[in-house]
């Protein structure tokens, strides 16, 4: 009803963008969000707002790359003549995914040896306490929050420094209990044994679904890359060793670095089916190697405000060094997931996290048959960093939120260009494959779009959603708890 009243009176977009927030703190407001966008009352404005970059965006005259269009009509055209469009290039999540049947059978005879029933509430403990954790305060944030505690207190106290010797300590303790409560207090996990194997039990199935998911991007978008070792640093019960077996056979050798010795004995009981006595490994060449990796390096961390902000700052000093030293070595590209080498579009211009989610479906660890539960979401940050230069022909817009509805798909998009993008494509005035690939785009997909070459002109924002609404829907959409960022 809200929305038919709001649709009847046609109002302006800066009333819009209100109601849209007044919507959000709703119980209906997805569904409001999605019958009222259907309206095109908004205003048009782009989303990216640096106008000294002519950069690639979609408009109604982008269309899918050729070699895309031809896969399309070739391989996915059904027997009715309908193009099936869930599996087209650029779809790199996958729907589901469930641990291999030979782990699955090792954990089982190791719960057998040491039952895990009675201590369900110390896993859901350490899985929280880890996508809680923060990084350490450096000394420049603690001198940060010093000066502004500090200056708080002598607002509210009126301290001066001529003050006596006593009420300037006085002072000092307040200042430090006020740090002590707000400064997250950092320290290094020890990993013994109870802990390593309650860590296998809660934290393997999302640690292997993530890192299956990264990998099969790898593969997907680089159908030659066949790596023959991985160098595995912070291995921990060796999830990644059985993700990249079942994408690629080439690998010979596996090298794990886990300073936990406990986490090593669970990895390679894991690998020996669960049984100490028992020589023959599951997957062969798991041990120490010569060669250091020389194409790729993944960096993977948790799904939080924390774990981005380490993940983009790795990700920044190693580009900073390769073009430091591009004279001396080959220089390097982020290859997932930002299709570009900026800075990340979605913190500099709204100041969120940029999180991919991963569909599991985790195994009961408490019954005796290992049943499989109901699907779960495991949230990650990541970056892929390869050697060597970007191939700027194929790189496609990354999806960051879509939302469909009938006949027309609002997607949120990270461009090449290093911008966001929020366009709504519908069916009569898009491509069509375009928009059948948009129609069954997740978030972390890829859009396998031709961009069109725009000046920042009135007639190219007319596409464009408005700037208003994208940032509201990506508070909506993103998933990300604001509490957790801060």
């Amino acid at each position: 009803k809200m929305a038919a009243t709001i649709r009847q009176k046609m109002f302006p977009g800066a009333v819009y963008s209100t109601f849209i927030k007044f919507i959000n703190n709703t119980r209906c407001h997805r569904d409001v969000y999605r019958y009222f966008s259907s309206s095109r009352v908004c205003t048009v404005a782009d989303a990216a707002t640096d106008d000294n970059t002519a950069g690639s965006k979609i408009t109604t005259e982008s269309c899918v790359d050729k070699s895309t269009a031809d896969i399309l009509e070739q391989h996915h055209r059904g027997k009715s003549g309908h193009i099936n469009y869930h599996k087209h290039p650029g779809v790199m999540i996958e729907k589901s995914t469930q641990l291999p049947a030979p782990l699955i059978k090792a954990l089982q005879i190791l719960l057998e040896k040491y039952p895990v029933a009675t201590h369900s509430a110390k896993v859901v403990k350490l899985v929280r306490y880890l996508n809680q954790r923060q990084p350490p305060v450096t000394k420049k944030e603690l001198a940060e929050k010093t000066r502004i505690v500090e200056s708080k207190l002598r607002e509210n106290e009126n301290i001066n420094e001529e003050e006596n010797e006593a009420a300037m300590e006085k002072h000092k303790k307040k200042v430090i209990n006020r740090l002590r409560h707000s400064i997250y207090h950092w320290k290094p996990i020890q990993y013994d044994a109870f802990t390593s194997y309650i860590y296998l039990i809660g934290r393997i199935a999302s640690d292997y679904s993530i890192l299956l998911q990264i990998f099969t991007e790898i593969s997907k978008r680089d159908v030659d890359f066949k790596p023959t070792s991985i160098f595995h640093y912070g291995s921990k019960v060796g999830s990644g060793i059985w993700a990249a077996d079942k994408l690629w056979r080439t690998i010979g050798e596996h090298y794990c670095v886990e300073e936990s010795g406990h986490m090593n004995t669970l990895a390679q009981l894991l690998l020996q089916d669960g049984n100490q006595q028992q020589l023959v490994s599951c997957i062969s060449g798991v041990h120490f190697r010569q060669f250091l990796p020389s194409s790729a390096e993944l960096l993977v961390e948790t799904g939080t405000g924390a774990g981005f902000n380490l993940i983009n700052e790795a990700k920044e000093f190693i580009l900073q060094n390769s073009q430091r030293q591009s004279e001396q070595f080959l220089p390097g590209h982020v290859f997932a997931p930002c299709p570009h080498d900026k800075s990340c579009p979605k913190l500099r211009e709204k100041n969120q996290p940029c999180l991919t989610e991963s569909v599991l479906r985790n195994v009961d660890f408490t019954s005796q048959k290992l049943s499989e539960q109901k699907s779960k979401h495991a949230r990650y940050s990541y970056v892929i960093l390869k050697k060597g230069p970007r191939a700027q022909d194929t790189e496609w817009p990354r999806v960051l939120h879509p939302i469909k509805s009938d006949r027309h798909v609002h997607v949120h998009m990270c461009l090449p260009c290093g911008n966001l993008q929020h366009v709504v494509i519908t069916k009569g005035k898009f491509d069509k494959h375009l928009y059948g690939c948009a129609g069954h785009v997740e978030q972390g997909d890829r859009l396998p779009v031709s961009l069109s070459q725009l000046t920042t002109t009135t007639s190219s924002t007319e596409q464009q959603p408005d700037t208003s609404i994208s940032a509201t829907s990506d508070n909506d959409f993103d998933n990300v708890n604001s509490n957790r960022r801060q």
